[in-house]
């Protein structure tokens, strides 16, 4: 999911299914849709992914609103990564990008 405004996304607990808001600015979650949220779905992608390109159970696919770049979020373990995870490496661990948001690398 893109973010939208002044960096929130909308996700989904994947232990729970229920949708939730994160700033990867000011690194804030929260249940509620932030001022100002509009609801309705972004534009769909050109064509979806292969099956095997899918990322593990809980990781998310994002873009870095200043750089554009790609970078993975482990929302079970609040790990964030550069690097695509692949199925087969769920259960190892990953390498943080930094602490830090990653608007700030």
């Amino acid at each position: 999911m893109s973010p939208r405004v002044d960096g929130w996304v909308e996700s989904v607990d994947p232990n729970t299914g229920r949708k939730f808001y994160a700033n990867h600015v000011t690194r804030v979650t929260q249940w509620d849709p932030p001022p100002g949220w509009n609801s309705k779905p972004a534009a769909p992608a050109a064509a979806a992914a292969p099956p095997n390109d899918a990322l593990p159970m809980g990781w998310e696919e994002m873009k870095d609103p200043q750089s554009g770049r790609t970078f993975y979020v482990d929302h079970a373990n609040q790990v964030t990564t550069w690097t695509k995870p692949t199925t087969a490496a769920a259960g190892s661990s990953s390498t943080p990008i930094a602490s830090a948001p990653v608007s700030e690398i």
